[in-house]
């Protein structure tokens, strides 16, 4: 994760105490030639944070949005964060 943050610019790297207790998953989000493009903070089975590089919100690419949003759907998970734009899933 300390790679993942480091790259992305972010503070993902200061959340793995609470991924190793079990008290949020982090997922990473990459292309094709294995650069990291988002980061999703998953509690309790809704996502909470879903940042690109420089805590942008992943709704300032649509693509990107719209991969996590049939990623959501597809694994039964809640949009709870206003870094996705979720109005067209509605």
């Amino acid at each position: 994760m300390k790679a993942v943050g480091q790259y992305m610019c972010i503070c993902v790297g200061s959340y793995m105490a609470y991924q190793h207790n079990n008290q949020l998953e982090i997922a990473v989000v990459e292309d094709s030639e294995k650069n990291y493009i988002a980061c999703l903070e998953i509690s309790n089975r809704e996502i909470v944070q879903a940042k690109l590089k420089y805590n942008s919100p992943i709704y300032n690419n649509k693509t990107i949005n719209n991969i996590v949003l049939s990623w959501c759907k597809l694994n039964h998970l809640k949009i709870n964060s206003r870094d996705i734009d979720n109005k067209d899933a509605r």
